[in-house]
């Protein structure tokens, strides 16, 4: 398994793990508990995207029988699409 993607799945268990223990009442003002939850989840959902992105180039590569960091056209569109969403 590639390192990257490695650090992304741990990133993304770490912050999903924060979200559901955190004891968010211990937060007085609500408007900073809001920033802070709202900011988390943005954080998780650009963490499960980008795993997401590169385990399915990691497939396409290897099934293509692409080398390194080569890229064609569905690669390139992948990673359009993901720029869009985020």
């Amino acid at each position: 398994m590639n390192i990257k993607i490695f650090f992304r799945i741990l990133a993304f268990t770490i912050t999903a793990l924060a979200i559901m223990f955190f004891p968010w009442d211990i937060i007085e003002p609500k408007w900073f508990q809001r920033i802070l939850y709202y900011s988390i989840e943005f954080v998780l959902f650009i963490t499960a995207t980008e795993v997401a992105k590169h385990i399915f180039q990691h497939y396409y590569r290897k099934r293509k029988g692409l080398k390194g960091n080569t890229s064609d056209n569905i690669i390139e569109a992948v990673n359009n699409l993901h720029y869009i969403i985020i």
